[in-house]
């Protein structure tokens, strides 16, 4: 196989869908780029508790690694209060 694909790559023989198909993915890269450029620019370092940056989701920057009893897991910590009675949450507080 990888002697086949070499001998087309020589003789610079593309057929038209794998040309589109490479123009696509073309797009789908460039588009991933600038979605990371623009997270670049607009988002500030975060330190961790020893003063090291830590990681950043691109996805989703208010989530992060959290140390569970069974490892570690993406998520956020959060905190909902409610009444006893209706179950109505009355403040929630993300840290």
């Amino acid at each position: 196989m990888a002697e086949r694909h070499k001998k087309k790559d020589e003789s610079g023989q593309t057929s038209e869908e794998e040309w589109r198909r490479h123009e696509e993915r073309q797009k789908t890269l460039k588009r991933g780029i600038e979605k990371t450029s623009v997270f670049l620019e607009r988002m500030e370092k975060k330190a961790g508790r020893n003063g090291k940056e830590i990681k950043s989701n691109v996805t989703d920057n208010e989530s992060a690694m959290i140390h569970t009893s069974k490892g570690y897991i993406q998520g956020c910590i959060g905190m909902a209060v409610s009444d006893a009675k209706s179950q109505v949450v009355v403040s929630a507080e993300e840290r």
